[in-house]
């Protein structure tokens, strides 16, 4: 199986911990994981930018089709062997989906630290 590519905020603790919990469940190899504290050059030759890739999880997964959001998740969700029922789950159960959906919007926008992240990015 071919590699996804996750971009993740580094600097989000919360980010940070739940990427750190995932690379503990996934196979080596199978899921490469980009650092977007790194700044724009992390994206060099994507069609995203900085901004959106830090308000929104983005997976490039092997096809080279981009996924965003709660789609990203599920995406990554089918590489871990212990949340990959949940992606099935959801895939399978749009009122849940979609309230899941609801629940991460709410979260980005809210997530700590986000605002003054974008303002140190906008200055790079």
């Amino acid at each position: 199986m071919a590699a996804i590519k996750v971009y993740f905020d580094g600097q989000c603790p919360i980010c940070g911990r739940e990427v750190a919990v995932y690379r503990c469940l996934v196979a080596s190899g199978s899921i490469d994981w980009c650092d977007l504290s790194a700044g724009p050059q992390s994206l060099e030759g994507e069609t995203f930018g900085l901004d959106a890739a830090l308000t929104l999880l983005h997976v490039r997964d092997e096809t080279g089709a981009l996924h965003v959001g709660l789609p990203a998740h599920l995406v990554m969700w089918d590489r871990l062997p212990v949340l990959r029922w949940l992606s099935g789950f959801l895939r399978g159960n749009a009122p849940v989906r979609r309230m899941f959906e609801r629940l991460y919007f709410w979260f980005t926008a809210r997530r700590p630290g986000l605002r003054q992240r974008r303002g140190r990015v906008a200055r790079v």
